[in-house]
């Protein structure tokens, strides 16, 4: 029949308290007993995935029998292992569990598994997995390619194989952040800048020759991180065609001579503070309202804006500019 008051065999079952559910049933609990929704001790113990519980009720039989999700629990929580379930049962999700459980997992899993395809697809699901698997394997390009397309370099086993490397550069630039000063090699340098300008700030200063720091700026303006000597015309003209608009640090280094309409334009989208470093022949209301375009605003953030818009311009910025303004608490209190 259905209990009305707490069960205390099935409290013990859905806590997974399996010395309270042995010694239960060893003083006889009735697993008959039903829950609010009608299930017995057995359904219950289904329900709340306690493969413990199901074999004290049910018997050892259960073990086999049981679904993959409650086998995948069992080895989450360090009850059984691997080796203790059927083939059937090991599904990539048990397997999973196991190999972060313990290493050794591995030579259990089954057959049509254990190739660097379908591993690659784990790790990418599960990173953490990676320092569980043989050495031999992690060196296979099958293996690493698709991994390391995802930027998970960082969680391959130190010290970091040259082919891991550079592949890892090949596919996420920005990846030279994590390297350490040996391993930021010129052409490594040049791949990732090549790729991605802004990681030109992660390049050691030994290697911002005229060649590297072009091909920086080409991807993106950062004319800050690149030497002083080094910023010659080409430099500045290749920042400029970038496609990416300067932000307000590299735009005011720019040289006057290069902000032109159109690189303004491109900037000021960028970061509308750009209006500060456009010369005053440039400010249109067309601009204006390029750089106020979609963005919201507090007060204190407009009025910084039109510090260096000309007065006779802001009425019709303010009138055609598609933005939102955010009034402040107690703007306009008295």
């Amino acid at each position: 029949m259905r209990s009305r008051v707490p069960n205390p065999l099935h409290q013990a079952i859905l806590n997974h308290d399996h010395e309270t559910t042995r010694q239960l049933l060893q003083d006889g609990a009735d697993i008959q007993a039903t829950t609010q929704n009608g299930r017995n001790a057995l359904q219950l113990a289904e329900f709340a995935q306690n493969l413990p519980a199901m074999i004290m009720i049910g018997g050892e039989q259960f073990q086999h029998k049981a679904p993959p999700e409650v086998c995948r629990q069992a080895i989450k929580q360090g009850l059984y292992r691997l080796e203790q379930f059927t083939e059937t049962q090991r599904t990539p999700e048990c397997c999973q569990q196991a190999l972060l459980k313990d290493k050794n997992s591995y030579k259990h899993i089954p057959s049509q598994f254990l190739n660097p395809a379908t591993l690659a697809q784990w790790c990418q699901q599960e990173p953490k997995l990676i320092t569980h698997l043989p050495t031999q394997l992690l060196e296979q390009k099958e293996f690493y390619k698709p991994v390391l397309q995802q930027g998970y370099l960082t969680s391959f086993p130190k010290p970091w194989l040259d082919i891991w490397i550079d592949e890892a550069v090949s596919q996420t630039p920005h990846i030279l952040e994590y390297l350490v000063e040996d391993q930021r090699t010129y052409s490594r340098c040049l791949a990732a800048v090549t790729q991605n300008g802004y990681c030109l700030r992660h390049v050691p200063l030994r290697h911002r020759d005229h060649t590297l720091c072009l091909a920086a700026v080409s991807t993106a303006p950062v004319i800050a991180e690149v030497p002083e000597h080094i910023r010659d015309q080409a430099v500045y003209l290749a920042a400029c065609q970038s496609e990416i608009g300067f932000d307000e640090e590299n735009f005011s280094l720019l040289p006057q001579e290069y902000r032109t309409y159109p690189v303004c334009l491109k900037s000021i989208k960028q970061d509308y503070m750009n209006i500060e470093f456009v010369p005053q022949q440039h400010i249109s209301v067309e601009l204006c309202c390029a750089a106020l375009e979609g963005r919201e605003f507090m007060g204190f953030q407009l009025n910084d804006f039109f510090r260096y818009v000309p007065e006779e311009l802001i009425n019709e910025v303010q009138q055609k500019a598609n933005f939102i303004y955010h009034v402040q608490p107690g703007e306009f209190d008295l």
